[in-house]
Protein backbone atom coordinates (compact mmCIF):
# COMPACT_ATOMS: atom_id res chain seq x y z
CA UNK A 1 0.00 0.00 0.00
CA UNK A 2 2.91 2.33 0.65
CA UNK A 3 3.66 2.28 -3.12
CA UNK A 4 0.31 3.91 -3.77
CA UNK A 5 1.00 6.61 -1.19
CA UNK A 6 4.36 7.31 -2.77
CA UNK A 7 2.75 7.64 -6.22
CA UNK A 8 0.12 10.10 -5.01
CA UNK A 9 2.75 12.18 -3.19
CA UNK A 10 4.89 12.38 -6.34
CA UNK A 11 1.91 13.55 -8.41
CA UNK A 12 1.13 16.21 -5.81
CA UNK A 13 4.72 17.51 -5.76
CA UNK A 14 4.88 17.71 -9.56
CA UNK A 15 1.58 19.55 -9.82
CA UNK A 16 2.61 22.06 -7.15
CA UNK A 17 5.61 23.31 -9.14
CA UNK A 18 5.26 26.95 -10.27
CA UNK A 19 4.40 27.03 -13.97
CA UNK A 20 5.25 30.75 -14.50
CA UNK A 21 8.54 32.65 -13.96
CA UNK A 22 8.80 34.93 -10.97
CA UNK A 23 8.59 38.73 -11.19
CA UNK A 24 12.35 39.00 -10.65
CA UNK A 25 13.06 36.62 -13.54
CA UNK A 26 10.74 38.60 -15.79
CA UNK A 27 12.44 41.84 -14.75
CA UNK A 28 15.92 40.50 -15.55
CA UNK A 29 14.74 39.22 -18.92
CA UNK A 30 13.15 42.57 -19.80
CA UNK A 31 16.29 44.39 -18.66
CA UNK A 32 18.47 42.33 -21.01
CA UNK A 33 16.08 43.02 -23.88
CA UNK A 34 16.14 46.75 -23.06
CA UNK A 35 19.97 46.81 -23.22
CA UNK A 36 19.92 45.03 -26.57
CA UNK A 37 17.30 47.43 -27.93
CA UNK A 38 19.34 50.42 -26.74
CA UNK A 39 22.48 49.24 -28.57
CA UNK A 40 20.47 48.44 -31.71
CA UNK A 41 18.92 51.91 -31.64
CA UNK A 42 22.37 53.49 -31.22
CA UNK A 43 23.70 51.57 -34.24
CA UNK A 44 20.75 52.81 -36.26
CA UNK A 45 21.43 56.37 -35.11
CA UNK A 46 25.07 56.06 -36.24
CA UNK A 47 23.97 54.93 -39.71
CA UNK A 48 21.54 57.85 -39.99
CA UNK A 49 24.21 60.28 -38.77
CA UNK A 50 26.71 59.10 -41.39
CA UNK A 51 24.04 59.42 -44.10
CA UNK A 52 23.24 62.98 -43.00
CA UNK A 53 26.93 63.94 -43.14
CA UNK A 54 27.32 62.46 -46.62
CA UNK A 55 24.09 64.00 -47.95
CA UNK A 56 24.71 67.49 -46.56
CA UNK A 57 24.03 70.35 -49.03
CA UNK A 58 27.01 71.51 -51.06
CA UNK A 59 26.84 75.01 -49.60
CA UNK A 60 27.03 73.82 -45.99
CA UNK A 61 29.32 70.80 -46.24
CA UNK A 62 32.81 71.08 -44.74
CA UNK A 63 35.08 69.91 -47.54
CA UNK A 64 38.09 67.73 -46.89
CA UNK A 65 40.72 68.39 -49.55
CA UNK A 66 44.48 68.41 -49.81
CA UNK A 67 46.12 71.75 -48.97
CA UNK A 68 47.64 71.95 -52.47
CA UNK A 69 44.22 71.72 -54.13
CA UNK A 70 42.80 74.35 -51.80
CA UNK A 71 45.66 76.76 -52.55
CA UNK A 72 45.32 76.24 -56.30
CA UNK A 73 41.58 76.90 -56.23
CA UNK A 74 42.04 80.06 -54.18
CA UNK A 75 44.61 81.30 -56.72
CA UNK A 76 42.19 80.68 -59.58
CA UNK A 77 39.38 82.53 -57.83
CA UNK A 78 41.64 85.51 -57.20
CA UNK A 79 42.60 85.53 -60.88
CA UNK A 80 38.95 85.50 -61.94
CA UNK A 81 38.14 88.34 -59.53
CA UNK A 82 40.97 90.47 -60.84
CA UNK A 83 39.82 89.86 -64.41
CA UNK A 84 36.19 90.69 -63.63
CA UNK A 85 37.22 93.97 -62.00
CA UNK A 86 38.77 95.24 -65.23
CA UNK A 87 36.75 96.67 -68.07
CA UNK A 88 38.34 94.35 -70.63
CA UNK A 89 37.09 91.16 -69.00
CA UNK A 90 36.12 89.53 -72.28
CA UNK A 91 39.41 90.11 -74.09
CA UNK A 92 42.21 88.12 -72.53
CA UNK A 93 45.76 88.21 -73.79
CA UNK A 94 47.22 84.84 -74.83
CA UNK A 95 49.70 84.92 -71.96
CA UNK A 96 46.96 85.56 -69.36
CA UNK A 97 44.76 82.80 -70.75
CA UNK A 98 47.65 80.36 -70.86
CA UNK A 99 48.55 81.15 -67.25
CA UNK A 100 44.93 80.67 -66.13
CA UNK A 101 44.58 77.30 -67.89
CA UNK A 102 47.81 76.11 -66.27
CA UNK A 103 46.40 77.02 -62.86
CA UNK A 104 43.15 75.17 -63.57
CA UNK A 105 45.06 72.12 -64.80
CA UNK A 106 47.21 72.18 -61.68
CA UNK A 107 44.06 71.97 -59.56
CA UNK A 108 42.81 68.82 -61.27
CA UNK A 109 46.24 67.19 -61.30
CA UNK A 110 46.75 67.99 -57.63
CA UNK A 111 43.33 66.61 -56.75
CA UNK A 112 44.04 63.36 -58.61
CA UNK A 113 47.64 62.74 -57.52
CA UNK A 114 47.97 64.25 -54.05
CA UNK A 115 46.73 62.00 -51.26
CA UNK A 116 45.76 63.37 -47.90
CA UNK A 117 47.99 62.52 -44.98
CA UNK A 118 46.56 61.16 -41.73
CA UNK A 119 46.79 64.64 -40.19
CA UNK A 120 44.79 66.21 -43.04
CA UNK A 121 41.91 63.74 -42.87
CA UNK A 122 38.93 64.46 -40.65
CA UNK A 123 37.83 61.88 -38.07
CA UNK A 124 34.22 61.41 -37.06
CA UNK A 125 33.13 59.23 -34.17
CA UNK A 126 30.29 57.80 -32.11
CA UNK A 127 30.45 56.51 -28.55
CA UNK A 128 27.88 54.90 -26.22
CA UNK A 129 28.61 55.29 -22.50
CA UNK A 130 27.11 53.66 -19.43
CA UNK A 131 27.59 56.24 -16.67
CA UNK A 132 27.13 56.13 -12.92
CA UNK A 133 25.30 59.46 -12.53
CA UNK A 134 23.31 61.00 -15.39
CA UNK A 135 23.14 64.59 -14.16
CA UNK A 136 26.82 64.70 -13.20
CA UNK A 137 27.83 63.47 -16.67
CA UNK A 138 25.50 65.99 -18.31
CA UNK A 139 27.11 68.86 -16.38
CA UNK A 140 30.64 67.66 -17.17
CA UNK A 141 29.93 67.54 -20.92
CA UNK A 142 28.72 71.14 -20.84
CA UNK A 143 31.87 72.07 -18.92
CA UNK A 144 33.93 70.41 -21.66
CA UNK A 145 31.95 72.41 -24.23
CA UNK A 146 33.07 75.60 -22.54
CA UNK A 147 36.65 74.38 -22.19
CA UNK A 148 37.17 73.11 -25.75
CA UNK A 149 34.65 75.44 -27.42
CA UNK A 150 32.77 72.76 -29.32
CA UNK A 151 29.20 73.10 -30.56
CA UNK A 152 26.35 70.89 -29.31
CA UNK A 153 24.15 70.89 -32.43
CA UNK A 154 21.36 68.70 -31.05
CA UNK A 155 20.36 66.99 -27.82
CA UNK A 156 17.74 64.28 -27.30
CA UNK A 157 16.77 63.04 -23.82
CA UNK A 158 14.91 59.75 -23.35
CA UNK A 159 13.46 58.02 -20.29
CA UNK A 160 12.43 54.35 -20.00
CA UNK A 161 11.78 51.91 -17.17
CA UNK A 162 15.42 50.82 -17.32
CA UNK A 163 17.45 53.78 -18.67
CA UNK A 164 17.77 57.53 -18.51
CA UNK A 165 19.55 58.49 -21.72
CA UNK A 166 20.82 61.54 -23.58
CA UNK A 167 22.19 61.67 -27.13
CA UNK A 168 24.22 64.71 -28.24
CA UNK A 169 25.50 65.63 -31.69
CA UNK A 170 28.77 67.52 -31.25
CA UNK A 171 30.90 69.39 -33.80
CA UNK A 172 34.47 70.34 -33.01
CA UNK A 173 37.75 71.12 -34.74
CA UNK A 174 39.70 68.08 -36.01
CA UNK A 175 42.57 68.94 -33.64
CA UNK A 176 40.36 68.40 -30.57
CA UNK A 177 38.84 65.11 -31.76
CA UNK A 178 41.20 62.67 -30.00
CA UNK A 179 41.24 64.78 -26.84
CA UNK A 180 37.45 64.84 -26.61
CA UNK A 181 37.20 61.09 -27.20
CA UNK A 182 39.55 60.53 -24.24
CA UNK A 183 37.54 62.96 -22.10
CA UNK A 184 34.30 61.13 -22.91
CA UNK A 185 35.90 57.75 -22.16
CA UNK A 186 36.83 58.98 -18.68
CA UNK A 187 33.16 59.76 -17.96
CA UNK A 188 32.01 56.17 -18.50
CA UNK A 189 31.73 53.20 -16.18
CA UNK A 190 31.42 50.91 -19.21
CA UNK A 191 31.95 51.83 -22.87
CA UNK A 192 29.18 49.91 -24.63
CA UNK A 193 30.04 51.00 -28.18
CA UNK A 194 32.73 53.02 -29.94
CA UNK A 195 33.08 53.69 -33.67
CA UNK A 196 35.45 56.02 -35.52
CA UNK A 197 35.54 56.66 -39.25
CA UNK A 198 37.50 59.03 -41.49
CA UNK A 199 35.92 61.46 -43.89
CA UNK A 200 37.58 60.94 -47.25
CA UNK A 201 38.70 63.68 -49.61
CA UNK A 202 35.62 65.19 -51.18
CA UNK A 203 35.14 64.55 -54.91
CA UNK A 204 32.79 67.54 -55.23
CA UNK A 205 35.85 69.77 -55.16
CA UNK A 206 37.06 68.24 -58.41
CA UNK A 207 33.60 68.77 -59.93
CA UNK A 208 33.66 72.44 -58.98
CA UNK A 209 37.12 72.86 -60.46
CA UNK A 210 36.10 71.22 -63.74
CA UNK A 211 32.91 73.29 -63.92
CA UNK A 212 34.80 76.56 -63.47
CA UNK A 213 37.35 75.60 -66.12
CA UNK A 214 34.78 74.47 -68.71
CA UNK A 215 32.48 77.45 -68.11
CA UNK A 216 35.38 79.93 -68.38
CA UNK A 217 36.53 78.31 -71.61
CA UNK A 218 32.99 78.50 -73.03
CA UNK A 219 32.79 82.18 -72.07
CA UNK A 220 36.07 82.91 -73.84
CA UNK A 221 34.83 81.20 -77.01
CA UNK A 222 31.65 83.27 -76.97
CA UNK A 223 33.64 86.47 -76.54
CA UNK A 224 35.77 85.55 -79.55
CA UNK A 225 32.62 84.90 -81.61
CA UNK A 226 31.17 88.24 -80.52
CA UNK A 227 34.31 90.09 -81.59
CA UNK A 228 34.19 88.46 -85.04
CA UNK A 229 30.50 89.25 -85.75
CA UNK A 230 29.24 92.36 -87.54
CA UNK A 231 25.52 91.50 -87.73
CA UNK A 232 23.58 93.24 -84.94
CA UNK A 233 21.03 90.42 -84.55
CA UNK A 234 23.75 87.79 -84.26
CA UNK A 235 25.57 89.95 -81.73
CA UNK A 236 22.42 90.15 -79.57
CA UNK A 237 22.06 86.35 -79.59
CA UNK A 238 25.71 85.89 -78.60
CA UNK A 239 25.36 88.50 -75.85
CA UNK A 240 22.38 86.60 -74.42
CA UNK A 241 24.45 83.42 -74.35
CA UNK A 242 27.34 85.33 -72.77
CA UNK A 243 25.01 86.58 -70.02
CA UNK A 244 23.75 83.06 -69.37
CA UNK A 245 27.25 81.56 -69.25
CA UNK A 246 28.45 84.44 -67.06
CA UNK A 247 25.68 83.69 -64.55
CA UNK A 248 26.72 80.03 -64.47
CA UNK A 249 30.34 81.02 -63.95
CA UNK A 250 29.43 83.42 -61.14
CA UNK A 251 27.36 80.68 -59.49
CA UNK A 252 30.21 78.17 -59.75
CA UNK A 253 32.65 80.70 -58.30
CA UNK A 254 30.24 81.52 -55.45
CA UNK A 255 29.84 77.81 -54.67
CA UNK A 256 33.62 77.38 -54.59
CA UNK A 257 34.00 80.39 -52.27
CA UNK A 258 31.37 79.02 -49.90
CA UNK A 259 33.11 75.64 -49.88
CA UNK A 260 36.46 77.24 -49.10
CA UNK A 261 34.94 79.32 -46.31
CA UNK A 262 33.54 76.21 -44.59
CA UNK A 263 36.13 74.99 -42.13
CA UNK A 264 36.65 71.24 -41.77
CA UNK A 265 35.09 69.88 -38.57
CA UNK A 266 34.76 66.58 -36.75
CA UNK A 267 31.36 65.23 -35.75
CA UNK A 268 31.01 63.20 -32.54
CA UNK A 269 27.80 61.41 -31.59
CA UNK A 270 27.81 60.99 -27.80
CA UNK A 271 25.10 58.91 -26.14
CA UNK A 272 25.26 58.27 -22.40
CA UNK A 273 22.76 56.55 -20.12
CA UNK A 274 22.27 55.63 -16.48
CA UNK A 275 20.65 52.35 -15.49
CA UNK A 276 17.64 52.93 -13.23
CA UNK A 277 15.48 50.48 -11.24
CA UNK A 278 12.03 52.02 -11.41
CA UNK A 279 10.38 48.78 -12.50
CA UNK A 280 12.48 46.47 -10.33
CA UNK A 281 10.24 44.36 -8.05
CA UNK A 282 10.97 44.19 -4.34
CA UNK A 283 12.48 41.00 -2.97
CA UNK A 284 9.84 38.94 -1.14
CA UNK A 285 10.40 37.56 2.36
CA UNK A 286 10.61 33.81 2.93
CA UNK A 287 7.11 33.58 4.41
CA UNK A 288 5.58 35.62 1.57
CA UNK A 289 7.47 33.63 -1.03
CA UNK A 290 6.43 30.33 0.59
CA UNK A 291 2.81 31.46 0.81
CA UNK A 292 2.83 32.51 -2.86
CA UNK A 293 4.32 29.21 -3.98
CA UNK A 294 1.86 27.27 -1.82
CA UNK A 295 -1.09 29.15 -3.32
CA UNK A 296 0.19 28.64 -6.86
CA UNK A 297 0.91 24.97 -6.17
CA UNK A 298 -2.54 24.32 -4.71
CA UNK A 299 -4.25 26.02 -7.66
CA UNK A 300 -2.11 23.97 -10.04
CA UNK A 301 -3.04 20.79 -8.18
CA UNK A 302 -6.76 21.59 -8.43
CA UNK A 303 -6.35 22.31 -12.11
CA UNK A 304 -4.53 19.00 -12.48
CA UNK A 305 -7.44 17.17 -10.83
CA UNK A 306 -9.92 18.85 -13.17
CA UNK A 307 -7.81 18.11 -16.24
CA UNK A 308 -7.43 14.49 -15.14
CA UNK A 309 -11.23 14.04 -14.97
CA UNK A 310 -11.23 12.98 -18.61
CA UNK A 311 -8.90 10.10 -17.85
CA UNK A 312 -10.19 9.20 -14.39
CA UNK A 313 -11.72 5.85 -15.56
CA UNK A 314 -8.35 4.79 -16.90
CA UNK A 315 -6.67 5.96 -13.71
CA UNK A 316 -9.16 3.96 -11.58
CA UNK A 317 -8.69 0.84 -13.71
CA UNK A 318 -4.95 1.28 -13.45
CA UNK A 319 -5.16 1.70 -9.69
CA UNK A 320 -7.34 -1.45 -9.41
CA UNK A 321 -4.89 -3.42 -11.50
CA UNK A 322 -2.02 -2.04 -9.46
CA UNK A 323 -3.75 -2.94 -6.20
CA UNK A 324 -4.56 -6.43 -7.56
CA UNK A 325 -0.94 -6.95 -8.49
CA UNK A 326 0.21 -5.65 -5.11
CA UNK A 327 -2.29 -7.90 -3.27
CA UNK A 328 -1.23 -10.91 -5.34
CA UNK A 329 2.41 -10.19 -4.61
CA UNK A 330 1.62 -9.77 -0.90
CA UNK A 331 -0.43 -13.00 -0.81
CA UNK A 332 2.30 -15.02 -2.54
CA UNK A 333 4.89 -13.65 -0.15
CA UNK A 334 2.66 -14.53 2.80
CA UNK A 335 2.16 -18.10 1.55
CA UNK A 336 5.88 -18.50 0.97
CA UNK A 337 6.59 -17.26 4.48
CA UNK A 338 4.02 -19.66 5.97
CA UNK A 339 5.51 -22.54 3.99
CA UNK A 340 8.97 -21.73 5.30
CA UNK A 341 7.61 -21.62 8.85
CA UNK A 342 5.94 -25.01 8.41
CA UNK A 343 9.13 -26.51 7.02
CA UNK A 344 11.10 -25.10 9.91
CA UNK A 345 8.50 -26.36 12.40
CA UNK A 346 8.64 -29.89 10.83
CA UNK A 347 12.43 -29.94 11.06
CA UNK A 348 12.32 -28.94 14.72
CA UNK A 349 9.69 -31.60 15.42
CA UNK A 350 11.80 -34.33 13.79
CA UNK A 351 14.82 -33.27 15.83
CA UNK A 352 12.79 -33.44 19.07
CA UNK A 353 11.46 -36.97 18.22
CA UNK A 354 14.97 -38.16 17.41
CA UNK A 355 16.30 -36.77 20.69
CA UNK A 356 13.49 -38.48 22.65
CA UNK A 357 14.25 -41.87 21.00
CA UNK A 358 17.92 -41.51 21.88
CA UNK A 359 17.04 -40.70 25.48
CA UNK A 360 14.83 -43.85 25.81
CA UNK A 361 17.55 -46.13 24.49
Amino acid sequence: MHYLYFLLLSLLMVSCQASQPSEMDLYKSNQIQAHQALEAQFNQTIAQHIKVLNDAPLSTKAFVVSPQATTALKTTLKTLESQSSTKEQSTLTPSTKEEELKQLDSISNTQKTTALSAEDKTNNGAILLNVRDYQDTYNKIHQLATKYEFNIASEVEQMTDFHKRNTMEIYTTPNNFETLIKEFRDLAVVIRKKQIWQQEENTNFLQMQSKIASTKEQLDDLNKQLAALNNLEDQLQIKDKISEVTERLDLAVLTAKNALSNQAHSAILVSFYQTIDIAKPKAETFSADFSTNLTIGWSNFKQFVLDAALVWPYIIIGCILLMTVLLAIGSSRKKARQFKLQMLHGQNLQQQIAQQNIAKN
